[in-house]
């Protein structure tokens, strides 16, 4: 549900900037991106404060994975992402496209997270590019993360021969290029 909600908010955004609705509200040549990190886990929220004041707040390492999720959309130039756990969930019952983007260090966790990129809210041309390149695209990933980096660079090359957009591929690629030199 989340995550269909997450790609109805990218829909909506897209269609409120192409009708010009946001316009006379914006400085021109404003952009407005949406960035959506979507996490599974445990909160606690509770109500705080005193009486003619309350306030309700979340304590959870769920919603700080989230928001550390959501950071990393605009590294990836991705528009919704999400975590391993709920990757797994919606391609099994739902059919939602996903790529994987790899395992990911993020602040205040120790272990990596693995990441997903959710492709369904994309415009129709990149959305069948990214679905084309999607096998090639998690190849070059893995051979990233097992430290074949040649490999990985080509990978990255031919994905954004295809699809030149692909910010995710040219972030791995940028990567690829010095550790190639090292070794």
């Amino acid at each position: 549900l989340a995550v269909k909600a997450a790609i109805d908010m990218q829909t909506t955004l897209k269609q409120a900037i192409d009708k010009k609705i946001l316009g006379p509200c914006l400085p021109i040549g404003t952009e407005i991106t949406l960035g959506v990190g979507l996490h599974f886990g445990h909160i606690e929220m509770g109500i705080i404060g005193e009486s003619g004041r309350w306030d309700s707040t979340i304590i959870s390492d769920a919603v700080n994975t989230a928001s550390r999720v959501e950071g990393l959309t605009k590294v990836f130039g991705a528009e919704i992402l999400v975590t391993g756990e709920i990757s797994n969930q919606i391609n099994a019952i739902s059919g939602i496209n996903t790529r994987r983007l790899g395992f990911m260090k993020v602040k205040g966790r120790k272990e990596r997270l693995d990441v997903h990129e959710v492709l369904d809210s994309l415009e129709p041309a990149t959305l069948q590019s990214r679905l084309d390149t999607k096998t090639i695209f998690e190849s070059a990933v893995a051979d990233f993360e097992s430290g074949d980096f040649p490999s990985a660079s080509k990978g990255f090359e031919r994905c954004l021969f295809e699809d030149p957009s692909d910010q995710a591929s040219r972030h791995y690629h940028a990567l690829c290029v010095p550790r190639q030199m090292d070794k």
